[in-house]
């Protein structure tokens, strides 16, 4: 792996979601505000790149699923495309938090209006979401190797995921930690450390799903080249 790889893989988003860290255990209330608004969390830079990455994600696969030719690979990408608008919508709570924040209305005090803010729902995304990236980022590239297989080949993820993925662990710990040891004076983000995570895995994701359009074959194709 060279030195780009590792910078895309696991370098950015480590400079970007412990710069955020730093903001908000500043203790200085521009920065904190900045990252996260204590009004509405939503508008701040933290929330505002995961809306962002999602955004990109969606575009990145309907301009894959425009591009092919293939029947199914089209099918497959316009639906993983909308799948990423709808999760940009629940994270967006429907664009609603806007309305509260012209209102000033605060946050913490307005209910959600999205599906995995209603009961369990959200810790059991959680720990379903925990459990399948540790399946298809740590465990998946470890085996990958040793199955001769096309659609393995095609949908394996890259071994550097899974240094993106400790790393990504540690910087969620690292706030955590801070925040049970050195919060600041007004500690209004502390029921959303996990935040902090979520954004990293939302890049990850994202790197994945530009190799996965960008430099992977459908596997059919090849069949169907090699069978001209």
């Amino acid at each position: 792996m060279n030195i780009k790889q590792h910078i895309v893989y696991w370098g950015i988003p480590t400079v970007v979601v412990s710069s955020l860290i730093a903001m908000y255990f500043s203790g200085n209330d521009t920065l904190m505000w900045n990252m996260a608004p204590e009004v509405n969390r939503e508008l701040g830079l933290l929330e505002s790149l995961q809306h962002l990455l999602l955004l990109v994600m969606a575009i990145v696969f309907a301009r894959a699923a425009w591009r092919s030719q293939i029947s199914l690979e089209r099918a497959l990408f316009t639906v993983v495309s909308l799948g990423m608008v709808f999760v940009l919508l629940e994270e967006l709570n429907y664009f609603t938090h806007y309305w509260w924040a012209i209102n000033g209305w605060y946050f913490a005090t307005m209910p959600g209006v999205n599906v995995y803010s209603k009961g369990d729902v959200s810790d059991n995304f959680k720990d379903a979401g925990d459990i399948f990236l540790v399946t298809f980022f740590v465990l998946f590239p470890l085996v990958a190797a040793r199955i001769n297989n096309a659609w393995v080949k095609y949908l394996h993820p890259s071994r550097m995921f899974i240094l993106a993925i400790i790393i990504a662990v540690l910087t969620s710990r690292m706030a955590h930690f801070l925040d049970e040891n050195y919060a600041p004076q007004n500690n209004y983000f502390t029921d959303s450390m996990g935040e902090y995570r979520e954004l990293f895995v939302y890049w990850i994701w994202l790197t994945y799903s530009w190799v996965l359009t960008h430099y992977r074959q459908w596997p059919l194709a090849q069949d169907k080249q090699s069978g001209d």
